[in-house]
């Protein structure tokens, strides 16, 4: 016996909604019942709201004044609306960029105190590191020789191999702001920190810094 809900299901035709007579298709989708619905309330909306306009202007009191009036603006019967961008003077921009630069020097120090090779914590640290960590070789104990041979060498980095790393790190940090890869740059080269602690000086005070030129910039040998 069928089910009388599935016999009554399968004897009902599909009722479509009606579409656009194709001589009116140039106008669009033709409009249902809830589309009328939807822009007749959205209509009727906004004539309440512009009838309470019209009251509020219509009852308003012409003596009426607030001290903003004075300051106010209009352009078009539009008020010009002040949101309080006042422009910073000359001396306020030149202090912000002191601070700025202030704490640039501050961070890079911290962090060439902390990369500093004479620091005794640092060598602490260093000593309290396994062998091969420490950049030295393993040692020649059983622990390291039962280690397996791609253990020992992904511990152990010789210093080629060292070398290769950080160009490669510095080589994708294109990323960094410039003088975080200038500070990277310095602690891991010491021969580069006093051309720059005398650049940072000289910019502090306030003079160009007298670092040697490079050999383009060199002047010519007398003949």
């Amino acid at each position: 016996m069928v089910n009388a809900a599935r016999k009554n299901a399968m004897s009902r035709r599909n009722h479509k909604e009606r579409a656009q007579p194709l001589h009116r298709a140039k106008l669009g989708n033709l409009e249902k019942h809830k589309d009328y619905v939807h822009r007749a309330r959205d209509y009727k909306s906004k004539q309440d709201r512009i009838r309470k306009l019209r009251e509020i202007a219509a009852f308003r009191n012409k003596d009426e004044f607030y001290w903003g009036m004075i300051k106010g603006k209009t352009k078009d019967g539009v008020a010009i609306g002040d949101r309080g961008n006042e422009a910073l003077s000359t001396d306020v921009v030149k202090l912000l960029k002191t601070q700025d630069l202030g704490y640039v020097r501050v961070q890079i120090a911290k962090d060439e105190k902390v990369s500093d090779p004479s620091d005794s914590n640092e060598l602490n640290k260093q000593k309290s590191l396994p062998p091969a960590m420490n950049g030295q070789p393993p040692l020649s104990s059983p622990r390291w020789r039962s280690l397996p041979k791609w253990v020992l060498s992904s511990i152990l980095v010789s210093p080629r191999r060292a070398r290769e790393r950080e160009r490669r790190l510095l080589r994708d940090m294109s990323f960094l702001p410039k003088i975080v890869r200038n500070s990277i740059n310095t602690v891991n080269h010491p021969q580069k920190k006093s051309r720059e602690k005398q650049k940072r000086l000289s910019i502090s005070d306030g003079k160009t810094p007298n670092l040697p030129r490079r050999e383009d910039q060199r002047p010519p040998l007398p003949k």
